[in-house]
This record gives structure tokens, C-alpha cells and sequence, in this order.
């Protein structure tokens, strides 16, 4: 009698211990291993591209993450807004540099770069083609829009899909607005990792 009862508290602590590994693994984050980073930034917005994430020569880039909004103290208005893949980078314009917070203080530096324009590019790198496409309204603080929510992209969180890889320092995935007013600014934020 000792016996069954023993035999059984070891069955059901084995199933517990079953049930609590495949519960622990079923909230884990699938890349919760990977070097992670985000940048988050709020500028004065340009007519063109206006944010890039360009890739590294040693790592591979896998873009997660990308969260749009802009507003303006000016008159409301329509803009088109565009995530665009691009092979080539860039050339002309004036150029920042957008702060990157590591997830992991133990991780490496990011390899990737990321930079938001104060003066638009002359030319534009050779476009592998349109991610996403949106129109977007440029809300005014107080205005009856009220307040506009940003635009959040995701890659890779569907089954079976890859994130926005970037393979090289030449591949790039740049943030586009076509007409933005001088009284506008744009907020981007960026995360991705690296390996």
C-alpha cells in the first residue's frame, strides 16, 4: 500500500515537472538569445528618406521592429509614408547619428548603423523595393484627429517568416515620408539584432 502511494506522488511530480518545463518553454522568447538593440528618436522631419538602419560587414542584421508617427505644429496634412528596401546607400544630405541602448549590457556594440537626416539626401540608394506602404495623417497637437497612434511594423513574428535581413554594409532599410512640412516632426524607434 506504501508502495502504490509512493509510486504514485513520484508519477504525479513527474508529470508537474513535464508540465512546468513545456509551460516555461511555451513563454519563452523565441530569440531571447540573440544580441539585441533599439533606438528611439524624435527629429524634424525631411521630405525623402528620413531614418536608415544600414547593415554591417561582419554581422548579419535581422530588423524586428519599426514604429512611425509624425506630427506638426503647422497645418494637418496627408503624407505618404514608405519602408523601403535598399542595396545601395545613400548619397548627399546631412546625416545624425540616432542613439542605440543595447537590451543586454553584455552584449557586443551594434555593428549597424543608424542615422536620421537633417538636410534630405540628393540621391537615393537603388531600391530592392516598397516593405510597407501607408498614408499617414500629420496630426496637430490638440487638433479634432486627436491623437494618432503611431504606425508599428513586424517582421518575422508570423510562422515561418524571416525578419528584414540585412546581409551586408550596403543593404539598407530606409524610413520615406514624401512631403513632409518644415513644422513637422517625425518619431522613429528600431530595434533588430545582430549575430
Amino acid at each position: 500500500m506504501v508502495r502504490a502511494v509512493k509510486r504514485s506522488v513520484l508519477v504525479a511530480m513527474a508529470a508537474l515537472s513535464l508540465f512546468t518545463c513545456h509551460a516555461q518553454q511555451a513563454i519563452a522568447p523565441v530569440d531571447g538569445q540573440k544580441a539585441s538593440y533599439t533606438t528611439s528618436e524624435s527629429f524634424t522631419c525631411v521630405t525623402g528618406d528620413v531614418a536608415v538602419i544600414t547593415g554591417s560587414s561582419t554581422k548579419k542584421i535581422r530588423v524586428t521592429h519599426v514604429e512611425f508617427s509624425v506630427i506638426t505644429t503647422g497645418t494637418a496634412a496627408k503624407e505618404v509614408y514608405t519602408i523601403v528596401k535598399r542595396s545601395t546607400l545613400d548619397s548627399g544630405g546631412t546625416s545624425a547619428s540616432m542613439t542605440v541602448i543595447q537590451h543586454d549590457s553584455n552584449d557586443a556594440s551594434p555593428t549597424a548603423t543608424l542615422t536620421y537626416y537633417t538636410v534630405a539626401p540628393t540621391s537615393s540608394g537603388s531600391a530592392v523595393g516598397t516593405v510597407q506602404y501607408f498614408n499617414i495623417w500629420e496630426s496637430t497637437p490638440g487638433s479634432t484627429l486627436g491623437s494618432i497612434p503611431p504606425i508599428v511594423s513586424l517582421f518575422g513574428t508570423e510562422p515561418g517568416t524571416k525578419a528584414l535581413v540585412l546581409n551586408n554594409a550596403n543593404e539598407n532599410l530606409t524610413l520615406n515620408l514624401n512631403a513632409a512640412t518644415a513644422t513637422a516632426t517625425c518619431s522613429v524607434v528600431i530595434r533588430w539584432t545582430e549575430e
